[in-house]
């Protein structure tokens, strides 16, 4: 009973602080936003939320919550009201005006207006604005962001569950900030109460849990990420669920659990990798251990995965599938989603800052996520040291993987395996990653680095016994290199007689 009461304690703690650290973020960022007339969004929410919004009233044909104002983006035709537009804008101000709501008409990549006030008042305004050019669209709710075409933007590159979430969020609530942000600061507060749950399952401390849990919590990353509206968030929910859920020995359902988080965002299959592996290894030894099943296994789990995760997007994705087409889906959704992922993405002056995976641990080229009034960057920068410490930690300690350390091999193969999955798109062409991808490993990071520093403290010949196993190791590939050398030297002797 003590024992419950104590882990009821501990999750209320860890709750009431991630609450707070992401919550306290997101307002201080709406803040700033309204303190300089700004629109609301920051970096990359202006994609996310805009096709959350089209998605609610074009795809399901909805519309947000209203509280006080009703509120709407006018967006007219380039191409037929560009030559008179600042006669139109002055019209329409006078309008607005007469009709006692308020305008916004500052856009410059849009033709737009944005306006809101009394809902009669408004629908008077949008169908005299109608009148003056050919109007292509109305959509409700919070202002668009000033991007061009933003007003049809369906965020292709990525699968739907986590615009579906923003939208309901709009739905159920109201189109503000604040309200896209809610299931980013839940899933943060998921993220940290599952890496306190993995490190308790693994070492049985509950003080080890919880300090792993703040350190995820309080990182400036995971504040950052889990207080606006983007999708590496969720990732890194679900991958903390995973491996919550392998650790206690349930690797399918763990399984399962990732390709869900794949539905938010795909980068969440990379920690599928990890699970195919065991899925694999386990399959293979319950038949023989030879390399050859263990190959087969890897291949018939990498293909279940593959399909399972594929029948999953087409059914969340079967409202938008009927809006535009399968064709159009397809590809759309699959065909340039695989090549947007693998390719550079944006290189210039006028590009976000990227990075490759490595440069996260040591704090380079992070992403700029927002500019305070004041001057103060924002950037997607974790607390590279202790991340850094926690990569040497791993790699130091990597041959005790298969040791009797409980839950050890399985928080280092997760964190190694999802890690090598940012790599492995480096490699084949993905040269623009940024820095806000990293969030995915946060919580594998301070788990690491919770549970090996337990391992460290407890069990004094700990790193003893990896230096030894990394000396082992060498040692044998010195010898397997000696051999290579000499048989490539026979090799070249023998040609040379001859």
């Amino acid at each position: 009973m003590e024992q419950q009461a104590l882990r009821i304690v501990i999750a209320i703690v860890i709750a009431v602080v991630a609450a707070y650290s992401f919550a306290s973020s997101a307002l201080s960022l709406y803040e700033a936003e309204i303190k300089r007339n700004g629109r609301g969004y920051i970096t990359d929410e202006i994609y996310y939320v805009s096709a959350a919004r089209n998605i609610l009233q074009k795809v399901f044909g909805a519309e947000p919550r209203f509280k006080g104002e009703y509120s709407v983006t006018v967006v007219y035709d380039s191409t037929k009201c560009a030559h008179k537009w600042y006669s139109i804008c002055k019209a329409l101000t006078n309008i607005a005006t007469s009709l006692g709501i308020s305008i916004r008409a500052d856009y410059k990549e849009l033709y737009a207006v944005y306006v809101k006030g009394q809902k009669v008042g408004v629908e008077s305004f949008v169908e005299i604005a109608k009148s003056l050019c050919d109007v292509v669209d109305v959509v409700k709710g919070w202002m668009l962001p000033d991007s061009k075409g933003i007003n049809e933007h369906i965020n292709w590159e990525h699968p739907p569950l986590g615009k579906y979430l923003i939208a309901l969020s709009m739905l159920a609530l109201g189109d503000t900030p604040l309200y896209w942000r809610i299931p980013l600061i839940v899933s943060g507060i998921l993220a940290a109460l599952f890496t306190c749950l993995i490190v308790m399952e693994a070492c049985n401390k509950w003080y080890v849990g919880l300090i792993a849990a703040l350190l995820l919590a309080l990182d400036p990353l995971s504040r950052a990420l889990f207080s606006v509206a983007l999708l590496d968030g969720y990732v890194a929910m679900f991958a903390a669920a995973s491996l919550y859920s392998a650790i206690r020995g349930n690797y399918r359902g763990a399984l399962l659990v990732t390709i869900v988080g794949g539905l938010f965002k795909a980068t969440c299959l990379f920690t599928s990798i990890p699970l195919i592996l065991l899925l694999a290894y386990g399959s293979a030894c319950s038949a023989r251990r030879e390399v050859a099943t263990f190959l087969g296994y890897l291949a018939k789990y990498t293909l279940v995965v593959a399909a399972l995760y594929f029948s999953l997007l087409v059914l969340t994705s079967t409202p938008i599938l009927m809006y535009i087409g399968m064709f159009n889906w397809f590809n759309a959704a699959v065909i340039n989603t695989i090549q947007w992922h693998l390719k550079v993405k944006c290189i210039g002056v006028h590009c976000p800052v990227s990075s490759a995976p490595w440069d996260w641990f040591i704090g380079f080229n992070s992403f700029l996520l927002y500019m305070y009034p004041d001057g103060t960057a924002l950037y997607a920068r974790g607390f590279y040291p202790l991340w850094l410490v926690s990569l040497i930690l791993l790699v130091l300690h990597m041959p005790l993987a298969r040791e009797h350390y409980k839950g050890y091999g399985i928080t280092s193969l997760f964190y190694v395996c999802t890690f090598a999955g940012y790599i492995l798109i480096w490699v084949l062409g993905a040269r623009t990653q940024y820095s806000f991808y990293a969030v995915h490993l946060a919580p594998l990071i301070y788990t690491n680095f919770a549970l090996t520093a337990y391992l460290v403290a407890k069990y004094p010949g700990f790193t003893q016994g990896a230096i030894e196993k990394w000396r082992s190791i060498m040692a044998r590939a010195t010898r397997l290199a000696s051999k290579v050398f000499k048989a490539l030297c026979f090799k070249r002797l023998i040609i040379a007689k001859s």
